[in-house]
């Protein structure tokens, strides 16, 4: 690529980022989902299904309430209009709690609050189990160990993306993805090495 003109090369470099970055969420959420996949399967053949979903996504409620505040709190963050908050729900098999939001503003801002709304618990749930993985040398006690462990497993059970925010995600791709491709080719403009 040596020889292509140095518009083109970072033309087909912030293509290629803001594609592969796109992606990269609803991949580590696909992932995620596996493994708690996993853990079910293995938990129900010791004790059976219904128990083995009590501990997968009940007793693992932390996860659920940071899954559902990280959807509230980026909505709100990028202006979009947050309505019914439900941090725990218990009479639903298939839903473990929601948040309703409205995107407001131009058809951009829009597209972004459903972009970083839909995606808001792969961030901040993957950033919790880091952040304590990282301080995992100051833990003294065993029942802390026991705690962390807990914390970490329950985020992580819950840092995948549902079937609707999937759809929000990828509808907003249609914007968000020009955008991103745009706004990487201008800063590679301004900031290349002279």
């Amino acid at each position: 690529m040596n020889n292509v003109p140095f518009p083109i090369n970072y033309g087909i470099l912030s293509i290629i980022t803001g594609t592969v970055s796109f992606m990269l969420f609803p991949f580590f959420g696909y992932i995620i989902n596996e493994f708690e996949e996993m853990e079910i399967r293995v938990l129900a053949r010791i004790f059976g299904m219904n128990f083995a979903l009590f501990i997968a996504d009940r007793l693992t409620f932390i996860g659920t309430i940071t899954h559902e505040c990280a959807h509230a709190f980026f909505a709100w963050l990028f202006g979009a209009k947050v309505g019914e908050v439900k941090l725990l729900t218990f009479h639903h098999r298939n839903e473990l709690g929601h948040v309703r939001y409205f995107p407001r503003g131009n058809i951009i801002m829009q597209h972004l609050q459903m972009f970083f709304t839909s995606c808001a618990p792969v961030i901040v749930n993957t950033f919790l189990t880091a952040l304590i993985i990282y301080n995992w040398k100051n833990i003294h006690h065993w029942y802390l160990y026991i705690l962390a462990i807990y914390l970490i497993i329950s985020f992580m059970n819950h840092a995948s993306m549902s079937d609707t925010d999937l759809d929000h995600y990828f509808h907003s791709g249609k914007i968000v993805i020009p955008l991103t491709i745009g706004v990487l080719f201008i800063c590679l403009l301004i900031f290349r090495p002279v």
